[in-house]
């Protein structure tokens, strides 16, 4: 057998696998009852071995790409960006399903829900190898539909469902935009396989599209059309409301969402990253909803009394954040964020039932010797804030840009970098202050902490985007054009980091003057502190204006039906 061969057979019978294990437990299930859960567990390690052995063939004969079928409706697209996400979607799988064992073995349709895991895991990675781009409509569709029936699993509580219907509704909407992209598609270059489209966008000429008065080109238009379908998939502003309320569903579904679910709108941008090049205010729109998307996330995230809702706020947060980086152009670091926060996150929700029942029984902090090396809560006396906000946070942050713009060889080498490294900056600050808020008293430790938690940061926001960027896009060439294409005119820049500077001064004052009032309690607050945590626990008052409209349309339509009766 040639390796063309091997390599197609492989390919196909890993697409195959989710899919034939949810035929044999439909069809077994009847007789072998819950024991038939074993036969999903082993397709589910046959899937991630058949991932990690096409990513060897591919890496082993040093593939950048592989064409199967092209230009038929069963085209797949290998590529390394295709590879390693199958072996992120797989492993994840692949856990899921063992959690879910134990798990849901006391919940009716049992045997009905690794159906759906199985179908899930099949339809990702689909989507993840198909080169036909209305194959890929097709699957972005059924994402949304097969999540609807797995979290309206225990389908007899009626926020199940109706939660439920709100996520459909929204992956519906993420389906409109990509469809209008793919008719602009085939309309202006008369192709629907991804590749041959690709590669036109470099050797036909740019068409424009008539939009009202002024002549856009098409290229924007789809950039943006695909760009929105990501957005709304990838719980960005104002969208990210269904992520909060999908904890209705089984536990295990809510790990699941983050193996190429919420992630998959950075897997789709990615796919048509040669597009962007030309689709400029893609990118920016991207970093501004990102952005917008990472501060209310990350807010709201901190008033939740619920740990699983405060865990769907941190990653609608991280969603932002990861959206961000694809707006600077960082398309390799947004990959490796949606695969380190996936393996991360679905981890945390496994594990969140084990937490609560644990705080049930223990809810007192640990008095271990290494919590005492860190918090001494006897010891208040702590060194003034604004001496911990210059030597945790200028003082770093004044030798890195400097070792930085010496190595560059000047500070306006990326945009995409320099902004990345602010990022970085107040991640660490923000892990520093949450530190400090702790009663931290010995300063040395923090010292410590702050060189070791800034080093993280500066190595994981400029090493990883180049290292892991040289395994996804192995053509430099388009990720520096990418990178070209995010930025912004350079006297915006430098307007946009002045402000964002002053933003963090103000957020300092601010934090000093909230630290005489953190002891107050929630029915004490008044005035503008009242407002601010008024307006996060009720989410920006989004779900109540969604309730509103839902009523005045039932109401409306009542009263069409009752005067239209026949």
């Amino acid at each position: 057998m040639t390796f063309d061969d091997q390599f197609t057979t492989l390919t196909y019978a890993l697409l195959a696998l989710p899919f034939l294990s949810a035929l044999i437990l439909l069809l077994s299930f009847k007789f072998l009852g819950k024991a038939s859960y074993k036969i999903s567990i082993f397709f589910s390690l046959l899937t991630l071995l058949g991932a990690l052995s096409l990513g060897y063939l591919f890496y082993e004969n040093s593939l950048s790409e592989k064409l199967l079928f092209a230009n038929t409706l069963y085209t797949l697209n290998i590529s390394s960006l295709t590879i390693v996400m199958s072996i992120f979607v797989s492993l994840v799988g692949l856990v899921v399903h063992k959690f879910s064992i134990k798990y849901m073995y006391d919940e009716e349709g049992y045997i009905r829900f690794f159906i759906l895991l199985d179908m899930m895991i099949g339809i990702i990675l689909s989507l993840l190898f198909a080169g036909n781009i209305i194959v890929i409509l097709a699957f972005w569709h059924l994402i949304g539909l097969n999540l609807y029936f797995i979290l309206v699993h225990n389908y007899k509580r009626e926020k199940t469902y109706k939660y439920g219907f709100y996520t459909y509704f929204t992956h519906l909407l993420a389906d409109i935009p990509l469809f209008f992209a793919i008719y602009l598609i085939f309309d202006y270059y008369k192709t629907l396989d991804l590749h041959t489209f690709l590669n036109a966008i470099n050797t036909m000429e740019v068409q424009n599209i008539s939009i009202f008065w002024f002549d856009v080109s098409s290229l924007q238009v789809i950039g943006l059309l695909i760009m929105l379908a990501a957005l709304i998939k990838s719980t960005q502003f104002p969208f990210h409301i269904w992520l909060a309320y999908t904890l209705e569903g089984p536990n295990p579904a809510s790990a699941l969402m983050h193996a190429g679910i919420v992630n998959a709108g950075a897997f789709l941008i990615n796919r048509f990253a040669p597009l962007f090049v030309h689709a400029d205010f893609a990118l920016h729109l991207a970093f501004f909803v990102g952005f917008i998307t990472a501060v209310i996330g990350s807010a709201l995230m901190l008033v939740q009394n619920d740990v699983k809702k405060s865990l769907a706020y941190s990653t609608i947060g991280q969603m932002g954040y990861m959206m961000l980086e694809i707006g600077v152009g960082a398309f390799a670091l947004a990959v490796y964020h949606l695969i380190v926060h996936g393996l991360f996150k679905a981890t945390l929700f496994l594990g969140s039932g084990d937490v609560i029942h644990n705080a049930r029984k223990a809810p007192n902090i640990s008095g271990k010797s290494y919590f005492n090396f860190f918090f001494n809560e006897e010891d208040t006396d702590r060194t003034p804030w604004f001496i911990h906000a210059i030597l945790t946070t200028v003082a770093p942050m004044a030798i890195v840009v400097g070792i930085y713009v010496w190595l560059s060889g000047g500070l306006m080498h990326f945009q995409g970098d320099v902004i990345l490294l602010f990022f970085a900056w107040l991640t660490g600050a923000q892990a520093i202050f949450s530190v400090y808020r702790s009663v931290l008293s010995k300063m040395w430790v923090m010292l410590f902490l702050t060189t070791l938690l800034f080093s993280v940061a500066i190595v994981a926001y400029l090493s990883i985007e180049h290292w892991f960027g040289g395994i996804i896009y192995t053509n430099q060439e388009l990720s520096s054009a990418i990178f070209a294409s995010a930025a912004i005119p350079e006297l915006l820049f430098y307007a946009i980091v002045s402000i964002a500077l002053f933003l963090v001064i103000v957020g300092w004052i601010f934090a000093f003057y909230s630290e005489e009032k953190r002891k107050i309690k929630i029915n004490e607050l008044t005035g503008f502190y009242h407002f601010i945590y008024k307006t996060l626990s009720r989410e920006f008052y989004i779900l109540d204006m969604i309730s509103l409209v839902s009523f005045k349309l039932k109401s409306l339509s009542l009263r069409l039906n009752t005067k239209f009766k026949y």
